[in-house]
């Protein structure tokens, strides 16, 4: 027999060839044909299966590349080529490979694209997202403005039906992205199931991205314009609009709402401190655009998300061109189809717009120059005097002295205080402005902003790193926060704080925050580099350069460069002034922005900055309104009158009243100006604004509700006619009216003396607002009258709008009595809705603490339907108005069956209904209590009274429960009856995404422990085929949701298309159960038990399908398998517990895992809840969980079989942590070396004996008095040279730290406490003070909240410090529950509900919560932390883990005691402080496989024991078993003997490098299983039961696992024991070391081992990776490979490699790795590359094939050539030699 074995070096290229040759090619491969998705043709399919898998395509290399031929380009089609035409000649356009092509037309480039142009060849690949494009830039092809990647990535991510994502990137080089949220996708999530678009992307004749409406073919998205150019400085794309119909782009001065100008037009956006001129870029960045596509209106918007310096050029094609001068090109695309649904769906993509309080809709009055308190008080009552509505009152930047922020002038400003509190007791209010720019110059320690913010250190910094110094308004020279650097959020905080203590201001108003810079980049210029100078300055953005009137490009912040985040400042600066205002007034108060950014109407409003006083300025700010509503900024307005210019009468008369239909009502003007408030012109304009500002605030309540329906549903305010009639071409094109919502059109006077002005009226029956006369026309024009005192306002047929009587705050008529306008339509229908709440409080929404009514009306009736109720209006309705009733006479007119007045103009149609103290109520079902106990099977009983001890007959049956004894042990007394009704369903809603339900509390059911929630939402998401998530929560309140990202579906997100599982709700009483499709079976089956639902009791319960039951911990478990069903509590709360049976341990992981029948079909379950919990399990088999707070919401896993379960379980809480290759060797540690003579002489036993070790720790022995960031001067002196020699030998070092810091050390000697009390890091009790405890330290204990942000950077310069001392290479985290060595604090805890709740889940350990922990009532930023104290070790593994790359700059790894749902994406868990025993030693498989399920796979526990004595017998089994945890470290206690492998003399320390040495030859297998764990969610110690769920045997083994699918470990666990039974499942099985195959299937063997071996076995059908061990990984990566081949019973095998260089960051999303997948069969070898970024230093020596069944083999051949080769006839084994 002659054997073929077809190899490739390790670093053979991909792309290049990926099959069987040892050569480098000739060729490269074709661009494969377009890909189309989702809908694949063959031949796409063809070509992703050559791209992803690396087959051979052969195109030859022409030895000299072609130039790109000048094809003829028709005039309209041009695209520049040279964006810098001022450099464009023939000769510079030739050498960039383009067209030079003259021509008369002013305006048309002349050096040109040709229509052949591209820069890429690309190859596309299907991922489960979408698609990938993977770009390779030709090498031939010239830049243009600097260095280009080689290879770029193209994700085209179908996120959602409406929406996709379009992100070209390098995957090898990180570049600035905005690091604002935006929705993204993972490589293994899938895309939208029935997307409206479709992608192409054409790889011939040049690389082409086309994205279609599949309803009407629609290119929305067509790259066939000009290239994509990728490159250090310079991005740009372009594409084809189907249509001229462009809206958006800005911030700009549009002299029209839809674009005109398509003559190669550049539109810059860039922020700047720039008045409001056309074609300027002004204070704000919004690169979004709507596009209107055809007749039908179909619709779509586009959004480039970067922040870097840009322009916009629009061409002649209609086509538009993308310039940007950094970051990455980041699409988004939604799809409407109708324009009002794109902007939607844009808007809630980028945050929905903030909620303005009521006070804040009220007219508003300010001016710059009122130089004087007294002149502020004339003007007030100036207004006064004319009863002129005005709310808000102003302080511009000369109430300051000096301009000095957080300062007023104490003499022209004197007594401004007082001023202020007698506004706000006329019920007004008063907002300050506050500039950015912060004095350098004021004597040292009298002004604390500054002298603050260098102590917190939060000024921008120069590229030298020293501040920046520039010059604004105040005196001296300006330093300029860093808004983006946590710290300051903190600094400005409190200074906000401080300084409302002085001036009770409402509202905060920021200006100058482009950041604007009176000289150019700073005091002392700007270097000359590439940030200040680009190579392309975009020509279009004003200014010689991009310092201009701002900072230096080259500036330092936290998030960045100042060249990448400079359009991000005022965004940046807007969230923490809202914060600051929300903390200063303790209310809902408003921001507003001068400079904004997509997505900053989350957070506040914005003005139109300082215009003219003109008239062209007065029509362009309705352009400004509408466009910033497109942008999500609904709050909006332009100065009124004008700021720079003095207006005239008649001027600012028109602009009072079209600024009484901003939503955001400000008169506001500049220094030296004529002043131009509405008095200042005399009683006509005064009695003219004050008529105008009645009708709005009449309509106020309509208007706030707009905002209600904006904040919650993305939708405009000021709306352009755009969105209401798409079709009519007129309407496109109107920008001289605007609506409010779509009910109220407002006509405007715009010209100078116009008495009349020319209104359209799209298709709808129109009635005049002021008296309900029909307008005649429809879809044309109507001259309507315009006296100087009169803005026209129609009212839209259909709509019924909610009015209040006007007042001259809102303060006041909020007070008086609501009105409603019903305007029929055509069919004499009306509808309309209704939202109030307090109008000031925050969150009212969210809490559900508002009224809500929706009115319907038609020719008989008028219905209101109150939908929410809680909130209690102080007020009546008192009238109504119906406009267009159509019939002749109404002769009766009843109100709840009593007749009440009215009057009808039968000429108008007019009716009006006088009505006297008509409330709002509604009401809810009542029904009784069970009465009777229907039999109840005892294996089904669901225990009524968890109290068990204060369970009686008579105490279960108040309960409305059963009361019934029964032998079946640990079975409950008290008990449900079948049916009991807590809740039933009173409304179901069919959703896109799934359905949701309305719960109504059974009001007669008694409650389990605190007031019953009358009202529940039901939310049953069908997020994927695999995937269901049931979330129950509070809609009136809203409650504790656990804040760690997981999947949710909202709003029109569609449900997934054909999901395993269909959902069966019970109403009465509210149950649910979900169905396996296939077989019909429900495994959530909750009609066992009813749904308890209270503040601090939650509880449901659900059958199960079988007793093939795992997961739920931390515990330690005595078998893998769950064998307690009599009722059994377990308790999930983090505890400070060594492990211990039954005892809730260091982590919570409420998470189950079943097997449901024969066929294996399985599930898993999360309950995402991080409140102290307890499952109880009985016996029908069933699962009841009871935790303390938060939501009911369970994400169900639908597999369908086991590994799909856990995978998908895993992949949705987040992909495993992929550890560094050295952290996969063997580790060392104990507490209590004592001295680093110590640690040098076990580290030389270590060496003496060759025993592989890869890592040495430090315990807290090493600390100066146990003091994190500290080491002992005496007993560790030499420690920083320990961990350089330890460095030297190939090893690392790994240093431990606790959560607790010390408070008692002499101030400024401690930084770790010093700093972290300055940035606030530190959990508080309730009151407000730093709680404080008892731990390690000699000192009290404060514990550092690592859920607050500035803890983050705190930690991280912590290490950072630390690490420049001791060169450490990961972190080890303990005592992270967090432990505490007394209850609660230092002085207990105060008695309230969160430290004695109503009800403690018996399950938990210890006589209350506070029971070895902190106080549970204390404070975090995450929330109380009753809530979020399971959260404290994950909350601190991010930060460490960002510490120790910090630190280290390289992957680094985090080693956590305490860990909750998804910690596994930052690191690894140890199964903590065990106890050196047999016992232990066989339950640390039991809890390291149950990690893996829940996403740890990195585990182990301590070798040998933690406390106790271990024995030389213990300690060589647990040695041998410990080489094969992922985490191999050995560890014991203080005082306990010894036990690394040396210290039980030669026999153990042997047998030890013997088992290490197996170990790290398998290391690169364990690695490409780590691999497949942060890819896929693989388990690595796997159970038995993944690989063979079929084998009722496997179901329950637990003292064997194995290393993924192919390596069995049968270790020994018993005492003395030279042989060990182990089960060999169906399989072909080998012995590792020899080859031997095993002669059983799906029984036990008995195996041999001898006191210095481990039986491993080999699975047939796999091939491992292996290299020769080193004492080091160091060195073991330098040695040779080899393949272990075993075969199957088909003669076949497979397996994989993953390798990269083990320690660099990212190294698999940045693609830089090798990737070998190997195949085998009777007849020979084959490797094939997949991903080739990575070169292996090292070689394949030999190969070993197990069990080829043949009698001989007479040649061997690799790649055609014959080779040494041996072979065993017995084994059926050949080791090939390589040479």
């Amino acid at each position: 027999m002659v054997i073929n074995i077809n190899c490739i070096p390790l670093n053979q290229e991909i792309g290049s060839t990926q099959a069987v040759t040892t050569s480098k090619p000739t060729t490269r491969p074709t661009n494969p044909p377009t890909t189309k998705a989702p809908q694949t043709t063959a031949a796409t399919t063809a070509a992703t299966n050559a791209a992803t898998t690396g087959a051979t395509t052969q195109a030859t290399i022409p030895p000299t590349p072609p130039v790109n031929p000048c094809l003829a380009v028709t005039e309209k089609n041009r695209l520049d080529c040279f964006a810098d035409y001022s450099f464009s000649n023939p000769s510079s356009c030739a050498n960039r490979r383009c067209c030079w092509r003259p021509i008369s037309t002013g305006g048309v480039p002349w050096c040109i694209y040709s229509d052949k142009f591209s820069f890429y060849n690309s190859t596309v690949r299907t991922m489960p997202f979408g698609i990938r494009a993977i770009l390779m830039r030709d090498a031939f092809m010239p830049v243009h403005y600097g260095n280009a990647p080689n290879m770029i990535y193209a994700d085209f991510q179908f996120q959602t039906n409406e929406r996709l994502r379009m992100k070209i990137y390098d995957p090898n080089n990180k570049r600035f992205e905005v690091p604002i949220p935006m929705p993204t996708m993972s490589d293994t999530d899938n895309q939208a199931s029935d997307p409206l678009y479709e992608v192409e992307v054409l790889t011939k004749p040049v690389f082409t991205i086309i994205v279609k409406r599949k309803s009407t073919g629609t290119k929305i998205i067509d790259t066939t314009l000009g290239p994509l150019v990728f490159e250090d400085q310079y991005l740009e794309l372009s594409t084809r609009l189907p249509s001229t119909n462009l809206y958006g782009l800005g911030e700009h001065v549009h002299s029209t709402f839809m674009h005109k100008d398509f003559h190669w037009k550049r539109i810059p956006i860039f922020a700047r401190d720039q008045a409001p001129v056309l074609n300027a870029n002004l204070y704000g960045s919004h690169p979004m655009y709507l596009n209107v596509e055809d007749d039908a209106a179909n619709s779509h918007t586009v959004l480039l998300m970067n922040s870097n310096a840009m322009e916009v050029i629009l061409t002649g094609a209609p086509g538009l061109q993308w310039r940007t001068t950094g970051g990455i090109l980041d699409f988004y695309i939604t799809m409407g189809p109708m324009p009002h649904q794109a902007v939607q769906q844009y808007i809630k993509m980028i945050g929905l717009p903030y909620f303005p309080p009521y006070w804040s809709l009220g007219f508003q009055l300010c001016r710059w120059g009122y130089n004087s308190l007294d002149r502020v008080k004339q003007v007030v009552e100036e207004v006064r005097s004319f009863d002129i509505p005005h709310d808000v009152q102003y302080g511009d930047i000369d109430y300051m002295k000096h301009a000095l922020d957080f300062t007023w002038d104490p003499v022209n400003y004197a007594g401004l205080p007082e001023f202020v509190n007698d506004l706000r007791s006329r019920g007004m209010r008063y907002i300050i402005i506050l500039d950015p720019a912060i004095s350098d110059n004021q004597t040292a320690g009298t002004y604390p902003p500054y002298d603050n913010g260098v102590k917190m250190d939060i000024f921008i910094k120069d590229g030298e790193g020293k501040t920046l110094i520039g010059k604004v308004w105040p005196r001296g020279n300006a330093t300029f926060p860093d808004y983006t650097n946590p710290n300051t959020t903190i600094w400005w905080q409190e200074l906000i704080v401080n300084f409302r203590k002085n001036i009770t201001f409402d509202g905060l108003w920021i200006d100058m925050n482009e950041p604007a810079n009176f000289v150019e980049g700073s005091m002392k210029g700007c270097p000359k580099n590439k940030y200040n100078n680009p190579p392309y300055k975009p020509l279009s953005i004003f200014g010689s350069t991009l310092n201009d009137k701002t900072i230096c490009m080259d500036s330092m912040q936290h998030w960045g460069l100042h060249y990448d985040v400079h359009s991000l400042y005022g965004f940046s600066e807007t969230e923490p002034t809202l914060k600051a205002a929300r903390a200063s007034t303790g209310e809902r108060s408003i921001v507003i922005s001068r400079s904004t950014f997509v997505s900053s109407g989350k957070y506040g409003g914005h003005w139109l900055g300082d215009n003219f006083s003109t008239w062209p300025d007065l029509a362009y700010s309705i352009i400004g309104c509408l466009e910033f509503n497109m942008f999500g900024i609904p709050y909006i307005g332009a100065d009124i009158c004008g700021f720079n210019g003095n207006t005239n009468e008649n001027l600012c008369n028109r602009w009072m009243q079209l600024g009484a239909f901003y939503t955001y009502s400000r008169n506001h003007n500049g220094r030296g100006n004529s002043p131009q408030h509405p008095t200042a012109f005399g009683a006509k304009l005064a009695n003219s604004a004050r008529k105008a500002l009645l009708v709005r605030y009449k309509l106020l309540p309509y208007l706030y509700t707009l905002f209600y329906h904006a904040n919650t549903d993305g939708l405009t305010v000021m709306r352009s006619f755009l969105f209401e009639w798409p079709t009519d071409p007129v309407a496109r094109n109107t920008d001289r009216q605007f609506l409010w919502g779509a009910a109220l059109l407002i006509t405007p006077v715009l010209t100078e003396n116009a008495v009349k002005v020319t209104g359209y009226f799209p298709d709808s029956r129109w009635y005049d607002y002021y008296n309900g006369i029909e307008v005649g026309i429809r879809k044309g024009n109507v001259e309507l009258s315009a006296p100087y005192d009169h803005i026209n306002v129609h009212v839209r047929g259909g709509y019924i709008l909610p009015m209040q009587e006007a007042a001259n705050n809102t303060y006041f008529a909020r007070m008086n009595q609501f009105s409603l306008l019903v305007a029929m339509d055509d069919k004499i229908t009306a509808k309309g809705n209704l939202f109030w709440d307090d109008g000031d409080s925050i969150d009212t929404i969210p809490k559900d603490q508002y009224l809500y009514v929706d009115y319907t009306a038609d020719k008989t009736s008028l219905k209101a339907v109150v939908s929410k109720n809680n909130y209690i209006a102080a007020t009546t309705l008192g009238e109504i108005k119906v406009y267009g009733l159509s019939i002749p006479t109404v002769s009766n007119v009843q109100v709840d069956g009593t007749t009440t007045e009215f009057t009808f103009d039968s000429v108008f149609k007019v009716s009006i209904l006088t009505l006297i103290d008509i409330k709002f109520s509604t009401t809810m079902p009542i029904t009784p209590p069970p009465t009777s106990c229907p039999a109840v099977n005892d294996n089904d009983r669901i225990d009524c009274f968890p109290d068990y001890f204060q369970s009686s007959e008579q105490t279960c049956r108040s309960r409305g429960c059963c009361w019934a004894a029964t032998n079946v042990p640990n079975a409950p007394y008290c008990f449900y009856p079948q049916n009991y009704r807590t809740y039933y369903v009173s409304k179901t809603e069919k959703k896109s995404y799934g359905q949701t339900l309305e719960l109504t509390r059974d009001t007669a059911t008694p409650v389990q422990y605190g007031s019953r929630i009358s009202t529940l939402t039901a939310d049953i998401q069908y997020q994927t085929n695999e995937r269901l998530r049931i979330k129950i929560y509070d809609p009136n309140n809203a409650r504790y949701e656990v804040p760690i990202t997981m999947p949710n579906l909202s709003g029109n997100d569609a449900e997934a298309p054909n999901p395993l599982y269909q959902v069966q709700i019970q109403e009465n009483p509210f149950a649910i159960k979900v169905i396996r499709k296939a077989t019909g079976k429900a495994i959530f089956d909750t009609t066992l038990g009813p749904l308890h639902f209270e503040n601090q009791y939650l509880e449901w319960s659900t059958k199960l399908l079988s007793k093939d039951f795992y997961g739920i911990g931390e515990h330690e478990h005595r078998s893998f398998k769950h064998q307690q069903w009599n009722w059994k509590r377990w308790g999930l709360f983090a505890r400070d517990q060594p492990p211990t049976v039954h005892g809730n341990l260091y982590g919570t992981h409420p998470m189950y895992f079943n097997i449901e029948d024969d066929q294996a079909n399985s599930h898993a379950v999360l309950f995402f809840n991080s409140n102290a919990m307890e499952a109880v399990l009985s016996q029908s088999p069933a699962i009841t969980w009871r935790s303390i707070g938060g939501i009911v919401d369970f994400f169900i896993f639908m597999g369908p079989q086991p590994k799909q379960a856990i995978s998908q379980y895993v992949m949705t809480t987040g992909a495993p942590y992929f550890p560094p290759y050295w952290a996969l060797g063997f580790q060392l540690c104990r507490y209590g070396y004592g001295n680093v003579s110590r640690v040098r002489q076990v580290l030389s036993e270590m060496r003496a004996y060759d025993i592989p070790q890869d890592v040495q720790y430090g315990d807290i022995d090493y600390m100066q008095t146990q003091l994190d960031f500290t080491y002992d001067p005496v007993r560790y002196k030499d420690m920083p040279a320990l961990v350089n020699e330890v460095h030297s030998y190939g090893q690392k070092y790994i240093i431990i730290l606790d959560p607790a810091i010390d408070t008692t050390r002499p101030a400024g000697t401690y930084p770790a406490f010093d700093e972290g009390k300055k940035m606030g890091v530190f959990v508080n009790n309730s009151d407000g003070t730093m709680l404080l405890g008892k731990v390690w330290p000699p000192g009290n204990a404060s514990f550092p909240d690592y859920t607050a942000p500035q803890t983050s950077d705190w930690w991280t310069q912590l290490c950072v410090d630390f690490h420049k001392t001791i060169p450490f290479d990961g972190l080890w985290i303990d005592m992270n529950e967090p432990a505490n060595f007394g209850t609660g604090s230092i002085i207990g805890c105060p008695n309230n509900p969160y430290n004695a709740p109503p009800y403690k889940p018996h399950g938990i350990w210890g006589p209350n919560l506070n029971d070895k922990t902190i106080c549970m009532d204390s404070i975090q930023n995450w929330g109380v932390h009753y809530n979020v104290h399971n959260l404290y070790g994950h909350s601190e593994m991010e930060p460490s883990l960002r510490a120790a790359r910090a630190s280290t700059n390289k992957r680094s790894l985090v080693i956590s005691r305490s860990t909750y749902v998804s910690s596994g994406k930052f690191g690894g868990h140890w199964l903590g402080d065990n106890a050196a025993n047999w016992n232990s030693m066989a339950y640390s498989i039991i809890g390291s496989l149950e990690f893996n399920l829940f996403g740890i796979p990195y585990i182990g526990a301590d070798i040998c024991g933690f406390f106790g004595d271990s024995t030389a017998k213990l300690c060589n089994r647990w040695m041998q078993l410990g080489a094969f945890y992922t985490y191999s470290r050995n560890h014991n206690t203080l005082n306990a003997k010894p036990h690394h492998p040396p210290a039980f003399g030669a026999a153990n320390a042997n047998s030890a490098r013997k088992v290490l040495h197996t170990r790290y030859r398998l290391l690169p297998y364990l690695y490409n299983l780590h691999y497949e764990a942060t890819t896929a969610g693989a388990t690595i110690m796997r159970a038995l039961m993944l690989e063979f769920p079929t084998d009722k045997t496997a179901r329950g083994i637990d003292k064997q696992f194995l290393w993924g699918s192919g390596l069995l470990i049968t270790p020994v666990l018993t005492l003395d024991a030279v042989t060990v039974d182990g089960y060999f499942p169906d399989a072909r099985w080998y012995d590792y070391y020899t080859g031997a195959q095993v002669g059983v299937r799906r029984s036990y063997l008995t195996l041999n081992a001898p006191f210095d071996h481990i039986p491993l076995h080999v699975r047939g059908g796999s091939i491992f990776v292996q290299q020769e061990p080193a004492n080091t990984t160091y060195f073991a990566r330098q040695n040779s490979f080899s393949l272990l081949v075993a075969m199957d019973d088909t003669l076949q095998a497979s397996g994989n490699l993953f390798w990269d260089d083990g320690e660099t960051i990212n190294t698999i999303a940045n693609g830089q790795y090798l990737r070998v997948n190997y195949k085998a069969t009777k007849s020979g070898l084959t490797a094939t590359v997949v991903q080739n970024g990575y070169t292996a230093q090292t070689s394949l020596n030999y190969i070993t094939v197990y069990g080829l069944s043949v009698a001989s083999i007479n040649q061997v051949q690799l790649n055609g050539t014959s080779t040494q080769f041996d072979f065993s006839n017995n084994y059926k084994v050949i080791v090939e030699n390589i040479f």
